[in-house]
């Protein structure tokens, strides 16, 4: 990591600065990116629980990625779990790669085990499913993009539509309503702002 001292914090940093700084406007979700300041959390290291007056201050929150699973029972995935219900009662925005699909998942009382099929680390192709085609206003049918997990979410929370599948995964990243928005992959593995 000697690129990134900051570790992942400092990584997607750098990814959204080089989208939001490089590129056309983005809007995702009726949000346009002209610039996206991310505030550290580091929830294996203290419990933290945001404020509504704070929540209101945000217009959203990204998860990144872990080496625990989901479905560990340690204080701090407990903890982030319940954070995470209370956040999707109150329509926060939540969205990330990698383990926010899984935690997601388990926070809303869903299935994360070992994917059956096994790892899963390559660039893979996602074929979209056709809800997430109209999310984002495409008619692209795929795209690829590094995946590398173990764990994988076998049961959609109620309500929730999947992005696509990769043939090996069924759920390669899920939406829920307005407000969420998780994919698995690791856009930052073949990109180097």
């Amino acid at each position: 990591m000697d690129r990134y001292p900051g570790e992942f914090y400092e990584m997607h940093q750098q990814l959204f600065d080089e989208v939001c700084t490089n590129s056309a406007p983005v809007e995702l979700g009726g949000v346009e990116l002209a610039g996206v300041e991310l505030v550290k959390f580091e929830p294996h290291k203290s419990y933290y629980y945001l404020t509504d007056e704070e929540l209101a201050s945000l217009d959203g929150i990204v998860i990144s990625g872990s080496a625990s699973g989901a479905y560990d029972k340690d204080e701090w995935i407990v903890q982030l779990c319940e954070v995470i219900r209370d956040y999707h009662q109150k329509q926060i925005k939540l969205s990330g790669p990698s383990f926010a699909p899984q935690i997601v998942a388990e926070a809303l009382r869903r299935k994360v085990e070992p994917n059956p099929p096994g790892t899963e680390l390559s660039v893979v192709t996602i074929n979209l499913a056709s809800a997430a085609q109209r999310y984002f206003g495409t008619k692209r049918a795929s795209y690829n993009i590094q995946v590398h997990h173990t764990d994988v979410v076998t049961r959609l929370p109620d309500g929730a539509v999947s992005l696509g599948t990769s043939g090996v995964t069924e759920y390669l990243g899920w939406m829920l309503d307005r407000h969420i928005l998780v994919f698995s992959g690791h856009p930052e593995y073949s990109h180097d702002p």
